[in-house]
């Protein structure tokens, strides 16, 4: 039988980890890590909150602290590359919910990005919670469910059912075919980036491998 997701033993990071929010479904209380790009708005539907909920509002009312317990710890990870390149369509082509980051983006680089090369110039600074890497929102504690974002249904379904699970059927933020050009170097420079990412679901996958 397929399983959906696998634990994911993060005890022996430096790392303090970012964003944690608590809800329950199906009579479970759920951890879950808040990593931007990651289906945060389905996570959002299924506690009853719009999508354009403000993260700041998020942390006052839903916060989930290290050393809560709770029934289920989880986090949604992807490939790093199509999480760049899906963030540089949303952010900075669509210009959905992109105030934020490019303002920091016009800070710190001085103009607009025109290219994705400029971004991941940008991104390799880290200075917007969108670039940060996915290994770094992770608390020092063994989550019960690492899952992959193209397994999120179904991985929620054997979580908390088919009916709590079901704003997770259809992505809310589908990534589009890209409008700019991803060159070797980009891909190259995304590695570098984010190498802690890749290793992290490297041993993911051998977990899964095993399971």
């Amino acid at each position: 039988m397929e399983r959906y997701s696998v634990p994911f033993n993060n005890r022996f990071t430096l790392s303090r980890g970012q964003l944690h929010l608590s809800f329950s479904a199906s009579g479970k209380k759920i951890g879950y890590s808040y990593i931007r790009k990651n289906g945060c708005s389905s996570f959002k539907e299924l506690m009853g909150l719009p999508r354009k909920k403000s993260v700041d509002e998020l942390e006052k009312t839903h916060s989930f602290k290290p050393w809560e317990r709770c029934d289920h710890l989880i986090f949604v990870y992807r490939d790093p590359i199509e999480r760049m390149k899906s963030l540089y369509q949303n952010k900075f082509i669509d210009k959905d919910g992109h105030e934020d980051i490019t303002r920091r983006y016009e800070r710190a680089m001085s103009g607009k990005p025109s290219t994705f090369s400029n971004f991941l110039d940008f991104a390799e600074k880290m200075l917007d919670p969108h670039c940060w890497t996915q290994k770094s929102h992770l608390f020092p504690r063994k989550y019960t469910n690492a899952i992959h974002l193209h397994d999120l249904h179904a991985a929620m379904v054997e979580i908390v059912g088919e009916e709590q699970a079901e704003p997770f059927r259809h992505r809310k933020n589908p990534s589009k075919k890209p409008e700019f050009s991803v060159s070797d170097s980009d891909i190259e420079k995304i590695r570098e980036i984010y190498a802690a990412d890749f290793r992290m679901i490297d041993r993911i996958r051998k977990t899964r491998a095993s399971a």
